[in-house]
């Protein structure tokens, strides 16, 4: 999926509550583009990043922004997505 397929998908959909993405995104905007895009017009979705070759200290997260770096742990992120989504909800 491309940067505009996730936007145009935020767009319709206004059931999404949650972004899990990769800070490395080919043939689009950086993902922290992307993502400060997303808090800025999205305020309520949360928003889970995560990178192979960047480090939480080398970019600037947009507020309410957690950073996982690779290799993933799965039931890590499992447990922030739950944790997310339950904050939203509230």
């Amino acid at each position: 999926m491309s940067s505009a397929d996730a936007i145009r998908l935020l767009e319709e959909r206004l059931d999404i509550r949650l972004v899990y993405m990769d800070l490395d995104m080919p043939r689009s905007r950086k993902g922290i583009e992307i993502a400060a895009a997303i808090r800025k017009r999205w305020p309520p979705i949360e928003i889970i990043l995560t990178a192979a070759y960047f480090t939480r200290d080398s970019v600037h997260l947009p507020e309410r922004t957690e950073f996982y770096p690779k290799p993933i742990n799965r039931d890590e992120i499992v447990d922030a997505m739950r944790r997310l989504v339950n904050r939203s909800a509230a």
